[in-house]
């Protein structure tokens, strides 16, 4: 259960609070304002999805059904996020200079982070579970790929925010009653 905990902890402390930047490509533009209260509103619905999918996961201490329970884990977690792309499609692009390319990184990240969640869930789907040692190694391997996924979509995002710098929409997230809502941490279940 603690690597459950863990892959969530990532990507909810690595890649929600990047949020000032990005969304879409043919999207249509909005009020930074409206854009910020949109994306936030999206992100804590997958906040909350995602903690209540860790909270629902059962703790199992045999490889073969830690397996089952972690794949499917991953998979709510990439259908999850999966949805949380298509509502910051549907957010549209903040009207701000270079609101197009931030609301594109965003998306982008997202869709990278949904990736090493599949990528996961095939790696720990193909773990031999004969061996609990072997096991827990290749968890802990899958683990850090999906730490180095999600670390390379922040990075992608802190670089759009420094190329692209927008003090408006930063104001923005700042403001927004949406992202208020949004906790820097989940604590693992006990």
């Amino acid at each position: 259960m603690r690597r459950v905990c863990c892959i969530t902890l990532l990507v909810i402390s690595g890649v929600v609070f990047a949020v000032s930047s990005p969304v879409a490509a043919a999207a249509k533009p909005v009020s930074a304002e409206k854009w910020a209260g949109s994306v936030c509103s999206a992100l804590a619905t997958w906040q909350k999805a995602l903690i209540a999918r860790r909270d629902a996961t059962v703790v199992a201490t045999v490889p073969s059904v830690e397996q089952r329970v972690l794949t499917a884990y991953l998979t709510g977690m990439a259908k999850s996020t999966r949805a949380l792309e298509v509502r910051l499609a549907r957010s549209g692009n903040p009207k701000v200079a270079h609101g197009k390319e931030l609301a594109g990184a965003l998306r982008t990240a997202f869709a990278d982070a949904r990736r090493a969640f599949l990528g996961a869930k095939e790696q720990v789907g193909a773990l031999d579970t004969s061996s609990s040692d072997a096991f827990t190694q290749g968890v802990t391997d899958v683990q850090q790929e999906v730490s180095d996924g999600v670390a390379a979509a922040h990075q992608a995002l802190a670089e759009a925010s420094t190329t692209y710098p927008s003090p408006s929409l930063a104001t923005a997230l700042s403001t927004a009653a949406a992202c208020g809502r949004l906790s820097s941490t989940v604590d693992p279940p006990q």
